[in-house]
């Protein structure tokens, strides 16, 4: 029987035995190590070679037909010399691992392993086996010290040339060259792929910077620099950097320096592997695949700028009390959003303060122009209607950028406008309005009881205002039913109302529906809105303001003196800047539409209308030669615009020269009426009339090109003329009443004279250039029809119709 089936009642046999079944086992794993390591030792060496290969790159760059011969040498070579060694190796049993114990332990009589051997003699007899048992418990009782040494290796005369040092130092060295890409590297050596694909490894970067800097993505340059810092590019903060790459077989690995937030690696695509990054610092970005680098940039961070605003001058307000607000702004990038913030002043007293309690800081958004990186501006709001109206607040400009950033201006301190009532009634709600602003706990009741007195007597005091007495009783059970804060706001909304028809009538529902037409139409150019819905806006636009101007018609005062400078202006002076604000944003010009739409609301706003006295029959007769060559420019403008369409198409129809000798003798009869009156034409005029003789001579003779330069010519001598007529006027103080007989615009621009400012900051364009912008756009527009055109030429219409 073994050892390990031997039984024995001793407790020192139980132990010994236990022991020398842990060393028979490390002794039969030794055993198994010093057989089986030469064995492995020259496929091992191929295996290395392998790695060392795969891991230092050499297969990336190596046809893919000696790849494959050279795995299949390899892998061969280690299968065969794995194949001998491996059959002629003989598993260590039990008996063996127990000679290396008795060997190792140096024990006599071979107690281990003669363990297993049978009693001769006396089976069976009870004796005889006693003494076996006996002689076995003595064997094992003798092995008290066991010993197990080293395994010892037959290796070295197998590699007499010590060559598996050699392969262990360049593995360790190919493991550190490989870095992070050892596991890819390893795989993909594995699977030779054709000189093609390594050669097809595209890397395609580009930069996308935030929309709201305006500026377009664009490719950076992928080629290797060979340089460690690798090439610079200049970006926008916040800008996303975009890397696809392309024919890599395994995963490219992202280095940026410093670090940035969160884990940065490229992801598995459609198109094989990408990785976005913002850039928010200057930044070191590197990109390699397949053990080499594809891609080295350092970038610099160009950083957005806060934005700036500042008054341009001290809040004023208007003729109508609406507070003028003129301030200039910029950033960078363009401002997103500006506001003004009214607060009272430090200096407001407690009885002043209670009077607005529970109104807390007056926010107000300002409209903004089309181009917002540089700008300066004037709007007009009415805070009469506030509580804070007549307190003295600080005014605070903030401008915010699409970044988020913010700047706030110094601040304006002055007294709001407020409104001052002359009616009775009015004043008396006003009043009532400012207890309920009061917030006190007896407020509303105070309001109602005054209210309901006011209602006394209506068959005496509403005799001939049944209405007002309506509104009045309606107002009374208003109060009566005020149940929270919300009923007291609109109570406190129907007095003011109340009041503001009581004083003005109907031009204050006018002057509130001419405001909202305006802003309407404000926010549609600021938006981009189509051209139906400015259509539609300039023509609510337009029928506000007749509604707007016949209400302050009918309280006009005759012969009013109007302030010292200030200019006459007539119905058809408006029509034509609403006309003008039409054709500019039709043909794109949306910030000039904006700004003069703007100076357009200035105007109104300071507009007082009156009835002027008669002009002098020498006045008179100048109004009449000024407003006839007012209608002389018009038609020469539209000759002129004929005859450059006809240049254009190549084709004349004919009928220009007539045209123009007619204006010519038209020209004619307002000098020679000048002249019957007893007055003296300007040069320019004489000046005007030969070109248009000129003009004439070139259109019969075919010669439309020095045509146009003459008519140009012509139109300019006329503006002039008649500018030095309209000096010869005698001057009358304020002129600034619905007026036709008009000698200057509102914005001091010469009558019916296109092609000058309209304003200090807006060129409004002649009528020949709004002619041809708008060919222009229908021509655009034809060929963005056309699909079948050149992709980049598509692509560049439909930039160039995007900023229309």
């Amino acid at each position: 029987m073994r050892l390990l089936d031997f039984q024995s009642g001793s407790p020192e046999g139980a132990s010994g035995n236990a022991r020398a079944r842990r060393y028979i086992a490390l002794a039969r794993l030794t055993l198994v190590w010093e057989r089986l390591w030469p064995a492995l030792w020259p496929a091992i060496g191929f295996v290395g070679v392998y790695a060392v290969l795969a891991l230092s790159g050499v297969f990336t760059q190596t046809p893919s037909q000696l790849h494959a011969l050279t795995l299949v040498a390899l892998f061969g070579a280690a299968g065969v010399s794995l194949w001998w060694p491996l059959t002629s190796t003989r598993f260590p049993h039990w008996d063996d691992a127990a000679r290396r114990v008795e060997r190792d332990s140096a024990l006599a009589h071979r107690p281990l392993s003669e363990s297993h051997d049978r009693i001769a003699a006396g089976q069976g007899d009870e004796l005889a086996e006693s003494l076996w048992r006996a002689h076995m418990l003595w064997l094992l009782s003798s092995a008290k010290t066991l010993r197990l040494h080293w395994p010892r290796s037959s290796l070295p005369a197998r590699d007499p040339y010590r060559l598996r040092y050699v392969v262990l130092i360049a593995v360790v060295a190919a493991f550190i060259i490989a870095g992070g890409e050892w596991k890819p590297r390893l795989v993909a050596g594995l699977t030779p792929a054709p000189p093609s694909n390594v050669l097809a490894i595209a890397l395609n970067a580009w930069v996308s910077p935030p929309a709201y800097t305006g500026q377009a993505p664009h490719a950076i340059n992928t080629e290797p620099t060979g340089q460690e810092t690798g090439s610079e590019t200049v970006v926008p903060q916040g800008s996303a950097l975009i890397m696809r790459v392309r024919g890599a077989r395994f995963e490219p690995n992202l280095s940026v320096r410093p670090a940035a937030e969160g884990t940065l690696k490229f992801a598995e695509a459609s198109t094989g592997y990408e990785a976005k990054l913002t850039l928010k610092e200057n930044s070191h970005v590197s990109v390699r695949a397949m053990g080499r680098t594809i891609g080295d940039w350092r970038f610099q961070i160009i950083p957005d700028k806060l934005p700036s605003i500042a008054f341009t001058e001290t809040p004023s307000p208007g003729q109508r009390g609406a507070l003028k607000l003129a301030f200039k702004a910029a950033d960078d990038y363009g401002v997103a959003k500006a506001e003004a913030r009214i607060e009272l002043a430090d200096d407001e007293s407690d009885m002043k303060t209670q009077l607005v309690k529970g109104h807390g800081p007056l926010i107000v958004e300002l409209p903004l122009p089309a181009q917002t990186k540089q700008f300066s501006t004037a709007v007009f709001r009415d805070f009469t209607s506030h509580p804070y109206a007549g307190m003295r607040v600080a005014i605070r400009l903030v401008a915010t950028d699409a970044a988020g950033q913010t700047a706030t201006s110094a601040p304006k301190f002055l007294t709001l406008p407020e409104r001052v009532f002359t009616h009775p009634l009015a004043r008396a709600l006003i009043e009532q309005r400012k207890v309920l602003a009061s917030g006190l706990p007896d407020a509303v009741q105070h309001a109602t009881d005054v209210v309901d007195a006011l209602t006394i007597g209506p068959e005496r005091f509403y005799r001939n205002d049944y209405k007002t007495y309506l509104a009045m009783r309606a107002l009374y059970w208003q109060l009566r039913s005020v149940r929270n804060d919300k009923d007291v706001l609109a109570a406190m909304s129907f007095m003011w109302d109340m009041a503001i028809a009581l004083e003005e009538g109907d031009v204050t529902a006018a002057a509130q529906a001419l405001k909202n037409a305006q802003q309407a139409l404000m926010d549609a150019l600021q938006h981009g809105a189509p051209d139906d819905e400015i259509s539609a806006l300039m023509q609510k636009l337009r029928e506000a303001l007749s509604r707007y101007l016949q209400s302050l018609a009918q309280n006009a005062q005759p012969n009013g003196a109007p302030p010292p400078g200030s200019k006459m202006m007539g119905a058809k002076d408006l029509d034509e800047i609403l006309k003008a604000i039409e054709e500019l944003s039709k043909t794109g010009a949306r910030d000039s539409a904006q700004q003069l739409l703007q100076g357009l609301v200035q105007l109104l706003e300071n507009l007082r209308v009156t009835r002027s006295s008669e002009p002098s029959p020498g006045d008179k007769a100048i109004g009449d030669a000024v407003k006839g060559l007012s209608e002389l420019m018009g038609q020469q403008r539209e000759l002129l615009d004929r005859t450059f369409r006809e240049h254009q198409s190549g084709q004349q129809k004919g009928g220009l020269a007539g045209d123009q000798k007619a204006l010519k003798d038209k020209l004619g009869k307002i000098t020679e009426g000048l002249g019957q009156k007893g007055l003296k034409s300007p040069e320019n005029l004489g000046q005007a009339g030969k070109e248009m003789e000129h003009s004439e001579q070139n259109l019969r003779s075919g010669q439309l090109g020095g045509s146009e330069f003459s008519q140009q010519n012509a139109l300019d001598q006329l503006r002039e003329g008649a500018k030095a007529l309209a000096k010869q006027i005698t001057p009358r103080e304020g002129m600034d009443g619905l007026n036709g007989n008009r000698m200057e615009d509102p914005l001091g621009r010469l009558s019916g004279a296109a092609g000058t400012d309209f304003g200090s900051n807006v060129k409004v364009p002649q009528q020949s250039d709004l002619q041809r912008a708008r060919e222009i756009l229908q021509e655009l527009r034809k060929r963005a029809a056309e699909r079948n055109r050149p992709k980049e030429e598509l692509d560049y219409i439909d930039r160039l119709l995007k900023r229309f």
